[in-house]
């Protein structure tokens, strides 16, 4: 066997060894929609997601993504950042970092490269011991974030954009915005992760539901069901088409149904904010039912868990619109 067969090999021993750890696999090829080629620190790449794996005895990891302006990249990039967290027994910060990392890119992919297909996005996600620092870099002008409003002012918090910014310095330790030497933006992220387990536990298997929205009448209650991600770009879309369909029929009693709801973001929140709005300014009312843990603490961070009326009992709800 050649020096060449050896060390490919090993290559591919080390990563499918952190992709058993991090119960992810990343079944991509060149011709993937969204990720494209990089490399591990001092090594040719060989494919197209490749990491450092973590030191023996460690819970040092580097991973490196280039993300095309394809949406499906946002995703892929959350899963990693959520699957990095847990590898370490950090389960408790896989939602709040999965979700900024999700943001900052988001941030880039729109507002940074104003998702021009021969841009890309450059995502760092670092492990050091419990210390996670994750830079996010586009190729674009970026944006001002000291022009970014407060989504927390009465003025702004019925505002269908503007929390992801918010949410990002929320729930990471450290948020710094800066300007590359050879043009794009950068922003850098920190936080200390709390581990709670042996490092070498594998997480369970994670589903990739694909949005979707059911729908059914209860008394006059038009009852939606949406089912997997409400983020930017596929789940706020069909959760628009749901709400602008059912007063299209002539529906004033909604009732949205959170429990199928795995992941949402700003986007998802924003338009949940709008779906309000266009209900009643057509004179009806929309409430929320069974809300998702994770979708609670958004709507509590961003004081909207006021806005809405919030039940988890069916019957309750329903009754509520008497």
């Amino acid at each position: 066997m050649s020096s060449f067969q050896v060390a490919s090999k090993k290559r591919r021993q080390s990563e499918s060894a952190f992709e058993r750890r991090i119960g992810l696999s990343i079944p991509l090829r060149e011709e993937g929609p969204f990720c494209f080629l990089t490399s591990l620190r001092g090594t040719p790449a060989s494919r197209l997601f490749c990491v450092a794996p973590p030191r023996a005895g460690q819970n040092d990891a580097s991973i490196e993504l280039t993300l095309s302006h394809r949406l499906e990249g946002l995703d892929f990039a959350q899963s990693v950042a959520e699957r990095l967290c847990e590898s370490v027994g950090a389960d408790g910060d896989a939602f709040p970092v999965g979700m900024a990392v999700r943001e900052a890119a988001a941030n880039a992919f729109k507002h940074g490269n104003r998702f021009d297909a021969r841009k890309r996005v450059r995502v760092v996600l670092d492990l050091r011991g419990t210390r996670l620092t994750v830079r996010i870099r586009d190729d674009g002008r970026g944006f001002d974030p000291e022009q970014t409003a407060d989504p927390l002012q009465p003025e702004n918090r019925m505002k269908a954009s503007g929390r992801g910014l918010f949410l990002m310095r929320k729930f990471m330790d450290q948020v710094v915005f800066s300007r590359g030497e050879d043009g794009g933006h950068e922003v850098l992220m920190s936080k200390a992760l709390t581990c709670q387990m042996d490092a070498g536990s594998s997480p369970p298997p994670r589903s990739r539901a694909e949005m979707k929205v059911t729908s059914r009448s209860v008394q006059g209650v038009e009852i939606l069901n949406p089912e997997g991600k409400i983020t930017i770009g596929v789940g706020d879309i069909a959760l628009r088409e749901a709400v602008q369909e059912s007063l299209a029929r002539g529906a004033k009693k909604l009732l949205l149904d959170m429990s199928g709801v795995t992941t949402v973001d700003s986007s998802g929140i924003g338009e949940l904010v709008s779906a309000y709005t266009r209900v009643n300014n057509q004179g009806g009312k929309l409430k929320l039912l069974n809300l998702p843990p994770k979708v609670q603490d958004i709507l509590t961070i961003t004081q909207l868990i006021t806005v809405f009326e919030v039940y988890d009992s069916e019957t309750e709800a329903v009754e509520s619109f008497s």
